[in-house]
């Protein structure tokens, strides 16, 4: 799961659609996603499972996260030193 949830940061950290989200929006968005992809398990768990299924995959992409942006300021400062380089001609 953690791999499948690091690819997907991987991804998406440099979506310029969402290039001024917060760090909590950022988790949320991917969050969203992994919810949206693994719906099936609304079929495979008990309903009574659901909110702990959530919080787990919560967990795991806020760990991954930290793991990701560790030693960096926020999101934002990640992205202004990994992201792509911007040079002037002339």
């Amino acid at each position: 799961m953690k791999s499948m949830i690091a690819n997907l940061i991987d991804e998406e950290i440099f979506n310029s659609h969402f290039i001024l989200e917060s760090d909590a929006e950022f988790m949320q968005r991917i969050c969203n996603h992994i919810f949206h992809e693994m719906s099936y398990l609304k079929k495979l768990a008990p309903s009574e499972y659901s909110q702990e299924i959530i919080e787990e995959i919560e967990d795991q992409v806020l760990e991954v996260f930290k793991t990701k942006t560790y030693g960096y300021l926020n999101l934002q400062h990640y992205r202004k030193v990994h992201g792509p380089k911007m040079t002037s001609v002339g």
